[in-house]
């Protein structure tokens, strides 16, 4: 098998081929096209360039597979933090600023939001999938809402406020994701 130090350093060493075949190697595309030079260049290029892609979407998704408990950690983490700047005797004091900061976020991004994707001409379906999607507020909010208090632009009310908004639309945004009805199968272009 013939490959330069070049194509040998772009992939892993786990991935590289440890035997000839007709086919392309999964770890090594361009090990194919060295092996068989007879065979159409256009052809054995195309093959590469799939080969690579396949490669790479393999590797993406064994990524997230092995970051996913990462993940989880710090999504606890998020909502541990979250809890601890929370007051939670703040909520019944002021629960009608609260209600309607929730409120003025659900609706408001959902209505500017579907809007911004129909101005683009997706469907409805797609535009309320992403209202929808796009309706919390979150950490960057507790970032502006606490230079506000700092600088005396907003009371320790309303810096309440913020953050229980913010961990109610974050779980809203999660309970209303769930009633979205999921799409049929993606219509190529060949086949509209």
């Amino acid at each position: 098998m013939r490959t330069t130090p070049v194509q040998m350093r772009n992939f892993p060493t786990r991935m590289r081929p440890t035997r000839q075949s007709q086919h392309p190697p999964t770890g090594e595309p361009r090990a194919w096209v060295n092996e068989h030079p007879h065979r159409d260049k256009k052809q054995g290029n195309e093959r590469v360039a799939m080969e690579a892609f396949a490669w790479h979407l393999e590797f993406a998704h064994r990524m997230a597979q092995q970051t996913l408990p990462i993940r989880d950690a710090f999504v606890a983490l998020f909502f541990v933090t979250v809890g601890m700047l929370i007051d939670p005797s703040t909520w019944l004091a002021s629960w009608r600023v609260l209600a309607l900061l929730v409120g003025l976020i659900l609706v408001g991004k959902f209505l500017i939001w579907t809007g911004v994707v129909r101005i683009f001409a997706y469907s409805w379906q797609t535009a309320v999938k992403v209202g929808i999607g796009l309706t919390q507020i979150g950490e960057f909010s507790f970032i502006l809402a606490q230079v506000a208090l700092h600088a005396g632009l907003i009371t320790s009310e309303i810096y309440n406020a913020t953050l229980a908004a913010s961990l109610v639309t974050i779980l809203a945004n999660a309970t209303l994701f769930k009633f979205v009805p999921q799409a049929g199968p993606a219509k190529t272009l060949a086949a509209a």
